[in-house]
């Protein structure tokens, strides 16, 4: 099942992600996807709270609410993810799209960043309507 997200700004994205994740994460890798500060996208293969290879540092993420600190399993290293910029979260059958034009405006890829650009309007525009409808 896919669900089209649709945040109305920074922090109200970042609380959805990581209510996403509170209730997704069951320990087995799912996908990121976010935008690179070059404006391409970058694909991850993560896990949070894996412990394996830490040195017992601290954390550099900790009081960062925007990063997310995660293993991707790909290249078997920690990374940070950028909330702010996030695309697509994956959780087995559950994709959650973040259609928020903030994020669409700053990928490179014109046909993507257009497509997540026109689901963000479609969905607000549906929304618009329906709540117009229910107020009659």
């Amino acid at each position: 099942m896919t669900q089209l997200i649709v945040p109305t700004n920074s922090a109200d994205k970042l609380k959805i992600a990581r209510s996403i994740l509170a209730i997704e994460d069951n320990g087995t890798p799912f996908t990121i996807v976010n935008v690179k500060a070059d404006g391409s996208l970058r694909e991850y293969r993560a896990m949070t709270n894996v412990k394996a290879g830490l040195k017992g540092g601290t954390s550099t993420t900790k009081d960062k609410a925007n990063l997310l600190s995660i293993f991707d399993t790909t290249v078997e290293q920690y990374r940070a993810v950028n909330l702010d910029t996030l695309v697509l979260f994956s959780f087995g059958g559950n994709d959650y799209l973040f259609t928020d034009r903030q994020t669409a405006d700053t990928i490179k890829d014109l046909t993507v960043s257009s497509a997540l650009s026109t689901s963000a309007h479609l969905v607000e525009t549906a929304l618009k309507v329906i709540l117009k409808s229910i107020s009659k």
